[in-house]
């Protein structure tokens, strides 16, 4: 699977896990995100990201895939594509506490990963808050 294909997968792997989009559960999302990390998608390398924090007026909860591509004809040529799951919440509805960002490549397993980041305050924090909007997206960067 090519990363540009991960969204619509990622929506149908959101849906099977029982994720309703109208009423997201962010614990759900995580679990399904637990699978993605796992997709087999073609790539010279791939990182996981979580991040939460607030930016200009909201909140948002996310967790990407980034994947690290090379040019098959010129090897000096690399750009990156991710796959974001990301939840957004608008005031009254906002986080309170630092930025957060958390890459798989600071730990030895991805499994280290998930227990880290589940175990942070804002994680945490975020479980409690209501009305997040969920949006799953690719992109470049």
């Amino acid at each position: 699977m090519m990363p540009s294909e991960t969204e619509a997968w990622t929506q149908h792997l959101l849906r099977d896990v029982g994720l309703d989009f109208s009423q997201p559960d962010l614990l759900l999302a995580w679990k399904g995100f637990q699978q993605v990390a796992f997709l087999p998608v073609v790539c010279e390398s791939d990182y996981l990201l979580f991040q939460v924090g607030n930016f200009k007026g909201e909140s948002y909860f996310d967790f990407a895939r980034s994947f690290k591509l090379r040019d098959s004809e010129e090897e000096d040529v690399i750009w990156y594509e991710q796959l974001h799951i990301e939840f957004l919440t608008k005031q009254p509805y906002m986080l309170e506490g630092a930025t957060v960002e958390s890459w798989s490549f600071d730990f030895g397993t991805y499994a280290e990963f998930f227990a880290t980041v589940e175990k942070l305050p804002e994680f945490q924090a975020a479980l409690s808050v209501p009305n997040w909007l969920l949006t799953v997206y690719h992109t470049g960067v």
